[in-house]
């Protein structure tokens, strides 16, 4: 009777054994089967996972190229605005344009009359004779295709191919506006310069310390390259253009002017986070004050936000726009100096600020 109970139990612990064994092996191939099926799904979606990521990538291309392209159109636009056609009309035009236009034809012999800067007859002519030479429908109105090629011929004569080497070391810019000079400085040491247009009282350019923050190459129009600077008040760059005699005057939008081919130089030079130093004499450069308002962007009123936060009228961040805020506090401040309370910033009430020089 031992033996047979002993026999019995060992029958139950055998099949109760078995039993775990067919268990394990089951739950085993079902574990395998969700594993492979899991490895598998994460096959399929590695290649969606980066499909996902490359359209990210290109979606984050075409967004910073809209940008640029918006900055482009933007520079354009505005001038555009500076771009005046000169033609031949009672009363006639007497611009500097006109007196740029007119040195260059005289230079290359269409044009004998007076550098009077007055779009007259003997103007036309001269026009009319330049256009003819070159291929062009001799209408005598000077368009920006003319403007092109009075720039194009002009280069090409008063400056010669020379064999420019690129610096080495660390490169930064330093702008003088004084002096029109932008200085190319190589570890801190003036390496090579350039001469430059400059910004309009009325617009003038963006005194302070940014950095290269755009490249593009242009054709056309507004000069072969475009070098964007960080000021936060507005689109001010670096560039070529069309208008030669321009350069070393102060006639610009606040955008800093070169000849083509130097552009094309300094082009080659730079990268992008390059930096830019801009300064000038007495504020803003040498030329007379200009009353600040509602509406006006630049370094003087930067300036002024600047030193309004100093005393306690100003509580934003100075962004270089004069709008309400700016206004209101210049009230508040001339109202607590006794001074007549319009809300603008003339000699008297910079002066009362304490601002006497810009360097």
């Amino acid at each position: 009777m031992k033996f047979l109970r002993n026999k019995k139990t060992f029958l139950i612990f055998s099949v109760f054994l078995s039993f775990l064994l067919l268990t394990s092996f089951f739950y085993k191939e079902k574990y395998d089967a969700k594993q492979n099926l899991h490895e598998n799904q994460n096959e399929q979606l590695q290649p969606i996972e980066k499909s996902v990521s490359s359209v990210e990538i290109k979606l984050v291309m075409i967004e910073e190229e809209e940008n640029q392209e918006q900055v482009q159109e933007e520079w354009i636009q505005t001038e555009v605005e500076n771009y005046q056609v000169l033609r031949y009309i009672e009363p006639m035009l007497k611009t500097d344009d006109v007196k740029g236009v007119q040195q260059i034809l005289k230079k290359f012999s269409f044009y004998n009359g007076s550098i009077d800067g007055i779009y007259g007859p003997q103007t036309k002519e001269a026009v009319q004779k330049f256009q003819k030479y070159y291929g062009l429908t001799p209408t005598g109105v000077v368009d920006l295709d003319d403007y092109n090629l009075l720039a194009q011929i002009y280069e090409e004569e008063e400056m010669p191919v020379a064999g420019y080497v690129k610096p080495k070391g660390k490169v930064s810019l330093l702008v003088i506006l004084d002096e029109r000079i932008l200085y190319v400085l190589e570890d801190n040491k003036v390496f090579y310069k350039f001469p430059i247009g400059v910004g309009k009282i009325d617009t003038p350019s963006p005194i302070g310390n940014w950095k290269i923050i755009s490249k593009d190459k242009w054709s056309g129009g507004f000069g072969t390259r475009w070098l964007g600077i960080n000021v936060p008040y507005g689109k001010f760059g670096i560039h070529g253009t069309n208008k030669p005699w321009s350069i070393g005057r102060a006639e610009s939008h606040g955008c800093f002017r070169m000849y083509n081919r130097d552009i094309e130089i300094l082009y080659n030079w730079l990268t992008w986070g390059t930096k830019v130093y801009i300064v000038g004499g007495n504020f803003p450069y040498n030329i007379p004050w200009r009353n600040i308002d509602d509406g006006d962007r630049g370094s003087d009123v930067w300036e002024v936000q600047n030193r309004l936060k100093e005393l306690g009228y100003y509580k934003w961040r100075p962004d270089g726009v004069f709008g309400w805020g700016t206004q209101n506090a210049v009230k508040k401040f001339q109202k607590d100096n006794k001074l007549p309370v319009d809300g603008k910033v003339s000699w008297t009430t910079l002066h009362k600020m304490g601002l006497y020089l810009f360097q």
